[in-house]
């Protein structure tokens, strides 16, 4: 009973080798005829690709010049948009972190730092008057209802 079970490993064994052997050798002939066949290709379509790529870049640099006005003027108006649409934020956000409650969604609110030296407003370089309730020149930055 052993030497059949010996020989039928012997058998399987030859019989994995000789699939390894064939499958190594297919996929190498497959590889071979794929780059052959990748290069002949390449040959054939070479004088196509040139004037096709002539062809595409001169499309693109003339859709480049007629899209880029037009591109930079959204970019311009992007720009605007967004400074207008942060400046009630910036006027509201900005005076409360630098404690200047009067100055709290007040459209003249500057509150830059120059040198050593913050200018609040045009009006009120230091800001305005604490001793009073409301500074005298607040103009909201909110529209006025209807």
């Amino acid at each position: 009973m052993d030497d059949w079970m010996k020989q039928l490993e012997a058998t399987l064994a030859q019989l994995v080798d000789e699939t390894e052997q064939w499958v190594s050798s297919a996929v190498e002939t497959v590889v071979e005829s794929s780059d052959a066949i990748a290069e002949d290709l390449e040959q054939l379509l070479a004088p196509m690709m040139d004037p096709l790529r002539d062809d595409l870049e001169r499309n693109l640099d003339d859709f480049v010049e007629a899209v880029e006005p037009w591109a930079d003027s959204m970019v311009v108006n992007i720009g605007t948009w967004v400074e207008q649409a942060m400046t009630p934020i910036n006027q509201v956000l900005d005076p409360l972190v630098q404690q200047r409650t009067h100055c709290v969604g007040c459209r003249n609110y500057h509150g830059q730092m120059y040198g050593d030296q913050e200018l609040v407003c045009a009006i009120h370089p230091f800001g305005p008057d604490l001793d009073r309730e409301a500074c005298p020149d607040y103009d909201s930055i909110w529209p006025d209802r209807p």
